[in-house]
């Protein structure tokens, strides 16, 4: 590990060839399926086509190239959280390359397969570009989302895939999630229990918000929900809390000719009283 620890920018490298080398992956993935030179891959990077950095400096692309390696062992996440034999200094190295030394803005598939339970940067993450596309999305071993290495507040447009497919994930701390559009930002995660914090404007649309999260118990709604399809049926173990959280932020509409319909399912408004019930309808809101 030691002996490729550092590498220039500059240098040109076949990109494959490394991440062989750090992480002893049989010679399978083709060359030309990836950029040779690093800086140019770095530059690259922002885009959705490219995938995340693995190690030091080292990052492959085009995602077909996904399926054709195992990218995680024990080695790289002591890299990522600092723990190996080369200590603080490989951390900091990855994550300045990574993170363009604090001043990375887009993070669009940045941590996506990389299959780590805890991803620590050394700079909070605080992306201004719209998108929080796949940002986290197919983490087979990711556990928590941690409030202090995250800030999605001034990302605020979409979350498309954002957590999809991450089977081990459990809570996810108020990162100020505030999006403006969310498809499937939160689908596929079996073991979710908690979603501490959404902030919701009453113009954010949806498109299955909350899907195949069979576990998730807590969440909280901050803001106003004001738009068809918000959906938590497939969640049926939410707590009365968490469906009040979800009832006191819709919009009101009484008084106008406007009706939206919201999705809780048969299992969550059981939880409900008739009370709680009329609130929704005294809202003009539809639900099942």
């Amino acid at each position: 590990m030691n002996e490729y620890a550092v590498m220039p920018l500059s240098d040109y490298v076949d990109v494959c060839d490394t991440i062989r080398k750090h992480l002893h992956i049989p010679d399978k993935i083709p060359s030309h399926s990836v950029p040779q030179k690093i800086d140019e891959v770095f530059q690259q990077g922002a885009n959705e086509a490219y995938g995340p950095a693995y190690d030091k400096g080292c990052k492959y692309g085009k995602t077909e190239v996904y399926s054709e390696i195992e990218p995680i062992n024990a080695q790289l996440e002591n890299t990522l959280n600092g723990t190996d034999t080369g200590g603080k200094s490989y951390y900091d190295e990855f994550w300045d390359v990574f993170q363009n030394d604090g001043n990375r803005t887009s993070y669009t598939y940045a941590f996506s397969r990389w299959n780590v339970p805890y991803i620590q940067p050394k700079y909070k993450v605080i992306p201004t570009e719209s998108s929080l596309d796949n940002t986290f999305s197919c983490n087979s071993a990711l556990l928590k989302i941690e409030a202090k290495y995250f800030d999605f507040s001034l990302s605020y447009s979409r979350a498309h895939y954002t957590f999809w497919k991450c089977p081990e994930l459990q809570e996810i701390e108020d990162i100020k999630l505030s999006p403006s559009v969310m498809i499937h930002p939160f689908s596929d995660c079996p073991k979710l229990h908690t979603i501490a914090k959404i902030v919701l404007d009453e113009n954010t649309t949806y498109d299955m918000p909350i899907h195949y999260c069979g576990a998730l118990e807590n969440l909280t709604i901050e803001g106003t929900i004001g738009q068809n399809g918000f959906n938590v049926q497939w969640s049926t173990k939410l707590t009365h809390n968490s469906l009040m959280s979800i009832i006191n932020a819709l919009k009101d509409f009484s008084g106008t000719s406007t009706w939206r319909a919201i999705t809780l399912g048969s299992e969550n408004l059981a939880k409900l009283t008739a009370e709680e019930l009329n609130a929704m309808t005294s809202k003009q809101w539809e639900y099942s």
